[in-house]
């Protein structure tokens, strides 16, 4: 072989090895997500979808693409209303942290019209001001009237759609993706965060025409669509027959069909687009529904699991698909978002990343999980160490319930192991003291306090 012919030889050798070094690389290290879609299902209990074992096929496309992403089996919320929750979301902190939808010191001026709520605080970082910083487009596309702009969610988004709902119309699961996707046709190859907010299948309940009777047919209920909103449903609590509670069940899963058809155009979108493999997407929700679990209706009022439990299912470059029991929390999101895209974490965040149990399966670091706020009623915290779970109310005793044996939370062991809950309760009290009232709040614009009022939260 001449002194030509091994240089060359040696060239293509080293060039082959080169290449083979490479792709072994790129197979152990995926490129990082250009992109993050979050998806945020208003109202959504876990236990509702058949990905989590839901005995009706409330959500077919879901459950079938899930298939190649990584479910988390046991999400919980930071709380158990939409607005402290979106404001975790979005910052990884908890609410008496950011501030958003706190308690405040006075109530609001005896008014028509007139209705303060404590904003999310202007010194606490948002994801999308972080990513917006990096040069990254930014986007939501919302539809409840606890998030418009004036409360501080709206900050780091260059475009921010937030619809107005009410009890006779919502833009639907259809229109917000179809204004997503508008919106992201121009975004072109730049990175983007895009939030989708669905208000289905928060009341009221009116499914599209093709899905109603798809579960309620049969059912010998004389209730009709659109009139089961929630102050209809508090006038009528105690008069309820099984057949009307069966009914009002049956349309909240009809809904949570129509934002499976979303989800999946909002799938199909990506994929036309070519953003679909450059994408982390999350899917989850603020927080869950009781249906009459514990005698009681709606959210923003209790700590059990039909509104803390809530979906959590992520599809990404590297994802590694399957099934994980670990407990984590919605303040998890910014976090494992940050570290995907090598961005910086910020100090004191309440979440912890899951970016190597998305990547690797590795297990998630076994913590303690907690929850706080109400919309109605006394204050209330919660803590969770899998599978006990503490609740603390203002002026009772604290509860205590054995999830694993009970994950219906119908006994409450709080009396017979009077140590442990006193304990748990103490840990509680350490983790996440009471929260101070806030002196003042934004106060909601008059239109703003009418579609509140007309879903029932302002009375």
């Amino acid at each position: 072989m001449t002194r030509r012919a091994s240089a060359t030889r040696s060239r293509r050798l080293l060039a082959g090895a080169s290449l083979l070094l490479l792709a072994t690389a790129c197979r152990r290290e995926p490129a990082a997500p250009r992109a993050v879609v979050i998806v945020i299902v208003d109202t959504l209990r876990a236990d509702h979808l058949g990905v989590y074992g839901y005995r009706r096929p409330t959500s077919p496309q879901l459950d079938r693409a899930a298939q190649s992403a990584r479910v988390y089996r046991r999400a919980h919320s930071t709380s158990s209303w939409t607005l402290p929750s979106i404001g975790s979301i979005l910052t990884g902190l908890m609410p008496s942290v950011h501030g958003a939808g706190g308690p405040l010191a006075a109530p609001p001026p005896p008014r028509r019209g007139a209705k303060a709520v404590q904003p999310l605080r202007d010194d606490v970082t948002i994801l999308p001001a972080q990513l917006a910083a990096r040069g990254w487009a930014t986007g939501a596309f919302l539809n409840n009237s606890w998030l418009q702009p004036r409360l501080g969610v709206a900050r780091g988004f260059a475009t921010y759609d937030a619809a107005p709902a009410t009890q006779l119309s919502n833009r639907s699961a259809d229109d917000t993706v179809r204004q997503a996707l508008a919106w992201l046709g121009g975004v072109g190859d730049r990175p983007f965060l895009l939030v989708v907010h669905f208000f289905e299948p928060h009341l009221a309940y009116r499914p599209p025409p093709e899905l109603r009777d798809h579960f309620t047919r049969g059912i010998p209920s004389r209730l009709r669509y659109g009139a089961i909103t929630m102050s209809a449903i508090r006038r009528r609590l105690d008069r309820l027959t099984d057949a009307d509670r069966a009914f009002i069940t049956a349309a909240y899963d009809e809904e949570i069909t129509a934002v499976d058809r979303g989800m999946a155009a909002l799938v199909r979108g990506l994929r036309e687009l070519g953003r679909w493999d450059d994408s982390l997407v999350v899917f989850t929700a603020d927080h869950g529904e009781e249906l009459f679990d514990h005698g009681g209706f709606e959210h923003g009022h209790t700590m059990y699991e039909e509104l803390l439990h809530v979906p959590l299912v992520v599809w990404g470059p590297g994802v590694r698909a399957g099934s994980e029991e670990a407990p984590v929390s919605l303040a998890d999101v910014v976090p494992t978002v940050l570290q995907s895209v090598g961005a910086p974490l910020p100090r004191g965040l309440a979440g912890s990343s899951l970016w190597a149990n998305l990547r690797s399966g590795s297990p998630p670091r076994r913590r303690i999980l907690l929850a706080e706020g109400c919309l109605y009623g006394p204050y209330r915290r919660a803590l969770l160490r899998w599978p006990l779970k503490v609740v603390a109310t203002d002026g009772q005793g604290p509860s205590l319930f054995d999830l694993a044996a009970d994950g219906g939370e119908r006994r409450d062991l709080a009396a017979a192991r009077a140590p442990q809950a006193a304990a748990f309760a103490a840990e509680l009290d350490r983790r996440l003291p009471r929260v101070a009232r806030a002196t003042e709040g934004v106060q909601l614009t008059p239109e703003a306090v009418e579609d509140l009022r007309s879903l029932g939260y302002v009375h």
